[in-house]
């Protein structure tokens, strides 16, 4: 008679009946280890290899996850450097950045804070009736994956140190 059978018979407790039942579970996994030792030796190795692709992975992961980081973090420090004050503080507020066009009096580039296409916006201070409408949208694109503050640096230079370049490289639409 096994201990189930005896507990059953003896009204036993719940923790008694899980301890039968961890050492009913033991003694066949014994009993299989003992047939088939190949077996077993196949098994742990390859649970040993499982575990060590796993841990190399997971180390791999998070070392890029972790330099992902580093340099978001080292690319918002580059852009709070390289624009005013103010400039900053309508990026955070406003969600983008604001350039005025050099070649084009009353145009501004309204750069965005993710990597969304710049619009170009007519402008008019007019003290009667001043307005701003969109006349188009800039895509342009860079080759690698980069961190959205240095795209908006970016596109901020590129606009400021040669404007026609940059009109010509980007995809209008609109």
């Amino acid at each position: 008679m096994d201990c189930l059978q005896q507990l059953a018979l003896e009204g036993g407790s719940t923790g008694k009946i899980w301890v039968c039942r961890s050492q009913l579970l033991a003694n066949r996994l014994t009993a299989w280890v003992s047939a088939n030792p190949l077996w077993t030796v196949g098994l742990l190795l390859g649970t040993l290899i499982t575990l060590a692709l796993l841990s190399q992975m997971s180390r791999s992961i998070f070392a890029r996850q972790q330099a992902h980081y580093m340099a978001k973090k080292r690319a918002e420090q580059l852009l709070r450097n390289s624009v005013t004050d103010e400039q900053y503080k309508q990026l955070v507020g406003h969600g983008y950045l604001e350039i005025p066009s050099r070649l084009y009096p009353g145009y501004l580039y309204r750069i965005p804070r993710t990597q969304q296409r710049v619009a170009i916006y007519e402008t008019s201070q007019s003290p009667v009736a001043p307005y701003s409408r969109k006349l188009a949208e800039l895509c342009v694109l860079s080759c690698d994956q980069v961190p959205d503050a240095d795209m908006v640096l970016a596109h901020k230079l590129m606009i400021e140190a040669d404007e026609q370049t940059y009109l010509s490289i980007a995809n209008r639409i609109g």
